[in-house]
């Protein structure tokens, strides 16, 4: 069966990207996450953009992931931080932007986040 859109495979690895990203920046102090879902609905939204794939569909195989991978609480695990909001230096829509470019344009020049 072909996908429905044309990045459609390749979404899950863009998500799990995301999270990796998402997971060593939070490990490492350098994300500050607030405790509302708007950033996460910003992060599903540039995916949605990248890829073609309906941003409610993106949003659900995101928060989907991140339930299997990190349990219920997960929104809770990545908001608990402690963290500057203003002084970090990455953000869920960088991070979104970087997984992309990172997944769909494989072949090209890497964008690094250090």
């Amino acid at each position: 069966m072909q996908p429905r859109y044309l990045n459609e495979t390749r979404l899950a690895s863009i998500i799990a990207e995301f999270f990796v990203m998402v997971e060593y920046c939070c490990t490492h102090g350098e994300l500050s996450l607030r405790e509302t879902d708007c950033e996460w609905q910003d992060a599903s939204k540039i995916m949605a953009r990248e890829t073609g794939i309906p941003v409610t569909r993106v949003h659900d195989d995101m928060t989907a992931y991140a339930a299997h991978q990190y349990g219920t609480a997960w929104l809770d695990m990545f908001t608990a931080q402690h963290g500057e909001p203003y002084g970090a230096k990455r953000s869920i829509r960088t991070l979104a932007n970087v997984a992309c470019e990172k997944i769909l344009r494989s072949g090209q020049k890497h964008h690094r986040l250090g």
